[in-house]
């Protein structure tokens, strides 16, 4: 049996979209709307380039020097980007997520970041992407603690690798960030829900030149970087809480809606 470099591909569609996950840390691979790429997609062959379609848990961003302390002990992550001295992007993205379901316009995807270095938690994560052909791609977050202690868990010219925060919202409680081009047509918009209060936005210029500005990355984040050591808005979870947190993309035709008009 062959396998893919990002382990099994689940493939869910519905409506005008069609969206490919990888069993490799519950990666969004593609996203296609009337079979055109919304997002910058990759190879099933191919890890993920600049941490394209990849959940990030459990913190986002980075953790300086990979040292925090939590609940008066002190605790040393791996250092997963040397170069800056820092543990970067958690602990779930590299590993083989477990499929839980998996139906013509769903998946459910879980992985349980226990027993590694510099976080002895027992954090159950289920990963839920959702297509819906009026409104796109859905996608529900929720994680447990199923241990015995509390644990803690945290997308022109210029050039960004911000984090954002006082997130306006609509009447949904949704904050939106839409790409488009000048003037109508196809725009893009993906949304996060109340529990994300930050977004990561990065333009991509230290990619490798094939990569570099093909795309704008803008990550919902439950916490700013650093939040393990700075607890600014760091979400604990006491044993035998949960919690979900959900986002999602859909693509709009303004130039539909403006030849309506």
């Amino acid at each position: 049996m062959i396998s893919a470099v990002t382990g099994e591909q689940f493939q869910i569609g519905a409506g005008s979209y069609r969206a490919t996950v990888t069993g490799l840390g519950a990666g969004l691979r593609e996203l296609l709307f009337h079979g055109q790429p919304v997002i910058a997609g990759y190879d099933a062959d191919e890890l993920p380039p600049g941490g394209a379609g990849q959940l990030l848990a459990p913190w986002p961003n980075r953790i300086d020097g990979g040292r925090y302390a939590f609940g008066g002990t002190e605790f040393q992550l791996a250092l997963t980007e040397p170069a800056h001295a820092n543990a970067i992007h958690g602990l779930t993205r590299w590993t083989a997520w477990t499929p839980v379901r998996h139906d013509a316009d769903a998946v459910v995807l879980r992985a349980g970041p226990h027993g590694q270095q510099g976080y002895p938690f027992c954090l159950e994560i289920d990963a839920e992407y959702r297509l819906h052909a009026g409104s796109g791609l859905h996608v529900a977050i929720t994680a447990a603690n199923r241990g015995s202690r509390a644990a803690p868990r945290s997308i022109g010219t210029t050039r960004l690798d911000t984090p954002l925060t006082g997130l306006a919202r609509d009447r949904d409680g949704r904050a939106w960030a839409h790409l488009a081009a000048n003037g109508p047509g196809t725009r893009v918009g993906l949304w996060a829900g109340h529990g994300y209060r930050w977004l990561q936005v990065f333009t991509g210029d230290p990619l490798a030149p094939d990569r570099r500005r093909k795309a704008m990355a803008i990550e919902p984040m439950s916490c700013p970087p650093n939040a393990f050591v700075t607890g600014d808005d760091l979400l604990v979870l006491e044993p035998g809480e949960a919690v979900t947190h959900t986002w999602g993309i859909q693509v709009f035709n303004d130039s539909a809606r403006a030849a309506r008009r």
